[in-house]
C-alpha cells in the first residue's frame, strides 16, 4: 500500500478528482490475519471492490493492481467491477487461464514493463492470448518497479476510468 508506485496512483488520480480505495492483504502492515497464499488475498480483493461500489455508487468501479495486487485483483470479482488494470502483473504466480478475468468480457488493460524481471511484454502476450478483451501496453525503459513511468500508468488507468463516464 505504500509501494511509491502505488501511492503515486492514490495521489494522482485522487488529485484529477477520481475516487481511489487503496488497502492491504491481510497481514500486510496494519492489517489482521496472516498470508493465506492468495485464496484469502483475492477474498480481500473482492471486498476492497465491493466497498468501492458501496463508496462510488454512481460511478464505474475500476481495479488497478500492481506485482502480486494485480494478480489477485485479476483473480477475484465483483458485480459492480466494470473493468481491470493490471500493471507488472507477474503471471507466472498461478494459472492466468483460471484468473476471474481471463474468463471474462470486461476489459482489461495489463500495463507491462519493457524489462519486467518477472513477466516480459512477450510472455504477458502469451499468457493472455485467450483473454476477450484484452489490451497489453508496453512500458518502454523501465522495470517491475515502473520506475519513471508511474505519470503514464495514472494517465493510463484515468483513461480507463473516463471510457466509462458518460460523454
Amino acid at each position: 500500500m505504500w509501494n511509491p508506485l502505488i501511492d503515486h496512483l492514490y495521489r494522482e488520480l485522487s488529485n484529477r478528482g477520481i475516487a481511489v480505495l487503496r488497502y492491504n492483504f491481510r497481514g500486510t502492515g496494519a492489517s489482521t490475519g496472516s498470508f493465506d497464499g492468495g485464496a484469502g488475498e483475492r477474498k480481500d480483493a473482492a471486498a476492497a471492490f465491493a466497498a468501492a461500489a458501496e463508496v462510488v455508487s454512481d460511478g464505474p468501479v475500476i481495479s488497478a493492481g500492481w506485482s502480486f495486487g494485480a494478480v489477485m485483483s485479476l483473480a477475484a470479482d465483483h458485480g459492480a467491477l466494470r473493468g481491470w488494470v493490471g500493471i507488472a502483473t507477474p503471471m507466472t504466480m498461478g494459472d492466468p487461464s483460471t484468473m476471474t478475468a481471463a474468463l471474462d468480457e470486461r476489459p482489461k488493460l495489463l500495463l507491462v514493463p519493457e524489462f519486467d524481471q518477472f513477466t516480459t511484454p512477450e510472455a504477458a502476450t502469451m499468457a493472455t492470448a485467450s483473454w476477450a478483451n484484452t489490451t497489453i501496453e508496453t512500458l518502454n525503459g523501465t522495470d517491475h518497479s515502473v520506475s519513471g513511468r508511474a505519470n503514464d500508468v495514472v494517465d493510463a488507468v484515468q483513461t480507463m476510468v473516463e471510457s466509462f463516464l458518460p460523454q
